[in-house]
């Protein structure tokens, strides 16, 4: 008898609802272990950036440089980098972006109450795994709470997992959105300063192949992350849309709700993060323009997306 009221106990004091589950101290942990892994994933990104601008200093560099040296090391260089990013750091980055695409699909199941996806072969991560990767953050990192946002939660459970997925979605469009202009543009500033300092200083075969080696690299990295992003954000855009219908023309299914996060899942796991830099300077700006009434049908001033 005594063991039976306690289990009724210990049931009364477990999350029911979104607004509880989400800030459930198991909850928080999943958040803070996804955060940490795609840091990292994001660091391995940044690493292969840094790569592409030592290669860009090292054209600019044999562009002024009269050595015959010099000019000849630069695509070995050059070639050398392009190896370790293809071969390690994209390695590596799709291997924690995995695991943190794992843990946050575990998050989104117990506090949106999903079915885990079996079939799709997922390997769902053990709580002394999470609270492995948890421990390794100095405390919570802050935004974790709410973050789904109050204003997202409705009556119906139903509409409320499905305007909490379209917040998601539509947070994850502008950030790339934002991203890829910053990659277009930087390319451009830095081709024509290439131009530049070879006019004013004069070319020679050597200066040229350098020049032209390291432009190719940058070109190619460029063009290949803002088509990834591309890729990615029409990916996930589609999915805003298809979700929009939802709302407006006719109701959900909770096989509907379970057929878009296999969706959401595959984006996180298989696309490219965004910079932590970028996420952290423009995260007040979206969530103030994602608390406005009626921006674009989702409010929530306290969502976060990491993806």
């Amino acid at each position: 008898m005594v063991e039976f009221a306690f289990r009724r106990q210990v049931f009364k004091l477990l999350p029911t609802n979104i607004l509880e589950k989400q800030n459930h101290p198991e909850s928080l942990a999943k958040l803070a272990a996804q955060r940490f892994l795609y840091r990292r994933a994001k660091r391995m990104r940044s690493f292969a950036a840094i790569s592409i601008l030592v290669v860009a200093l090292l054209g600019i560099s044999a562009s002024v440089i009269n050595s015959q040296w010099f000019s000849q090391i630069v695509p070995f260089v050059s070639l050398l980098l392009w190896f370790l990013d293809q071969e390690v750091l994209r390695r590596k980055e799709q291997e924690l972006k995995t695991e943190a695409a794992a843990i946050q699909e575990d998050f989104d199941c117990f506090v949106l109450d999903l079915p885990w996806p079996v079939y799709k072969g997922i390997v769902r991560p053990t709580s002394d795994r999470i609270q492995q990767l948890a421990g390794k953050c100095e405390g919570l990192p802050d935004g974790l709470e709410n973050w789904y946002g109050t204003d997202l939660i409705r009556d119906d459970a139903v509409n409320s997992k499905i305007r909490c997925q379209q917040a998601s979605c539509w947070w994850d469009v502008n950030l790339r959105r934002q991203w890829s202009l910053i990659l277009k543009v930087t390319w451009w500033v830095f081709f024509f300063l290439i131009i530049y300092l070879a006019m004013i200083t004069g070319i020679t075969v050597a200066k040229f192949v350098a020049i032209a080696a390291s432009n190719i690299r940058v070109l190619a990295w460029v063009r290949a992350e803002t088509r990834e992003q591309a890729k990615a954000t029409n990916h996930i855009e589609h999915i805003h849309r298809f979700l929009s219908d939802f709302c407006t023309e006719k109701p959900p299914s909770p096989s509907d709700v379970r057929n878009v996060q296999d969706e959401i899942f595959e984006h996180r796991r298989s696309n490219p993060p965004v910079p932590e830099c970028l996420y952290l300077l423009t995260r007040d700006d979206r969530e103030f323009e994602m608390d406005r009434p009626n921006s674009r049908g989702v409010a929530g001033r306290r969502f976060r997306s990491e993806v």
